[in-house]
């Protein structure tokens, strides 16, 4: 089998590479769900073998199948360090304005829930990733891009909240990759409520969602006061993402799927 797992020169590889079953796997969503999703892949969607993707909905469009994404055990893992963190957040954040928005940009929303988290937790906060434009929190940027899981495990595991802003809350299981890699890190986690979670977690229990900026704000002042709460959920949290959750699992549902060949 010849597995694809990142598209670059897709079309030439596809061409290029004889082997007689070809699996593609798009882990990542870069739409709002009103797009034809994967539509720049459609031409050539036909040469895989089978195809997969992590939104449901998507893989009944296409004719393909839906696969959830995960982590590697062996890159995101607990490290314990002498840094320690009150309130992180690990992404790009984009100047909110429509010049950005028309060079198609995303995640813009996430500057002005960040300038409201800012309000109130102005010692707290630290920002880790790529600023685009005149970002208005600019001053919180930690001074530094995280290069590697090595890094980002070091933040995830030594914060008192790892904050997570995924882009596409209507459509299907499509949280970031970063919630399941803060998980393994052992992190404690709250991130935005997407289309799906409930069928794989619980708020309060293994993960703590938000479905406003306003109940984000309320439920970092309320957990961040309570260090055994996010000790107990921050253990559920990796059980349950080393349960379902390890590229392991992904492969072998992708492989399941090649038995009716």
């Amino acid at each position: 089998y010849c597995l694809f797992l990142y598209l670059n020169n897709l079309a030439e590889a596809l061409d290029f590479v004889q082997c007689p079953n070809k699996l593609g796997w798009v882990f990542d969503v870069t739409f709002d769900g009103k797009e034809i999703p994967h539509s720049p892949l459609r031409p050539i969607i036909n040469k895989f073998t089978r195809f997969f993707t992590i939104c449901p909905e998507h893989a009944k469009e296409i004719g393909g199948f839906w696969v959830p994404e995960g982590f590697d055990p062996y890159s995101h893992y607990e490290i314990k360090s002498k840094d320690q963190y009150e309130i992180t957040f690990v992404g790009q954040v984009v100047e909110n304005s429509p010049s950005f928005k028309e060079a198609k940009f995303v995640h813009l929303d996430r500057e002005t829930w960040l300038v409201e988290i800012a309000k109130k937790f102005k010692k707290e906060l630290q920002i880790f990733g790529p600023m685009y434009g005149d970002v208005l929190v600019s001053q919180f940027h930690a001074g530094k891009v995280l290069s590697g899981s090595w890094d980002n495990n070091i933040v995830s595991s030594n914060s008192k909240i790892n904050l997570g802003h995924s882009g596409w809350p209507n459509v299907k299981y499509s949280w970031s990759a970063r919630d399941y890699r803060v998980m393994a890190s052992k992190g404690f986690l709250i991130t935005n409520k997407i289309k799906g979670h409930d069928d794989f977690f619980k708020d309060g229990k293994n993960i703590v969602l938000y479905s406003s900026t306003e109940e984000c704000v309320d439920k970092i002042d309320y957990y961040i006061k309570r260090p055994d709460l996010r000790e107990s959920i921050s253990q559920k949290s990796l059980e349950k993402v080393y349960s379902q959750f390890t590229f392991a699992h992904s492969f072998e549902k992708m492989f399941t799927h090649l038995e009716i060949i």
